[in-house]
């Protein structure tokens, strides 16, 4: 099982095409909104993780690594992260632009991106999904500026 931690604004729905015809579309998509709310929905997971396991290859989306290595413990784990500054330049652009997200009335009323960036989970964003391991412990990890590569 491979699990693939997309940080939002980091080239990973990119990762999560190639992986997609790559594992010949036996991925499975975790992009639910209330992500934060993880630990309710474990009880479910580990109900049906050998389900998942024998028909999915990967498991990719926004969540945290803590709520997939509950799971899978075993599981190769993989990310892509982002220069921290233009992840949150990006992140701010993308909700300013679309409108969308708990923040977006509030940018597109002014809401500075230092006050943004300041938000927990919006600048720390890279060390809180990938929290429980140590960087250098991560079986791959990509570079969104060396992704063209």
């Amino acid at each position: 099982m491979i699990v693939s931690i997309h940080i939002p604004k980091t080239a990973g729905t990119t990762v999560g095409y190639l992986l997609d015809y790559g594992s010949r579309r036996r991925i499975l998509f975790d992009y639910q909104e209330d992500y934060l709310t993880w630990r309710e929905k474990l009880p479910f997971l580990l109900e049906h993780a050998a389900f998942i396991e024998e028909y999915m290859d990967i498991v990719h989306g926004h969540f945290y690594f803590k709520k997939w290595q509950a799971v899978f413990p075993e599981a190769r784990f993989i990310t892509c992260v982002r220069h921290p500054v233009s992840r949150v330049i990006s992140q701010y652009l993308h909700v300013l632009n679309s409108g969308e997200g708990h923040f977006g009335e509030a940018i597109q009323e002014g809401l500075s991106i230092v006050d943004y960036a300041s938000v927990n989970n919006i600048g720390n964003a890279q060390s809180v999904f990938l929290d429980g391991r140590d960087l250098d412990d991560y079986d791959f990890v990509f570079l969104t500026e060396d992704l063209e590569r």
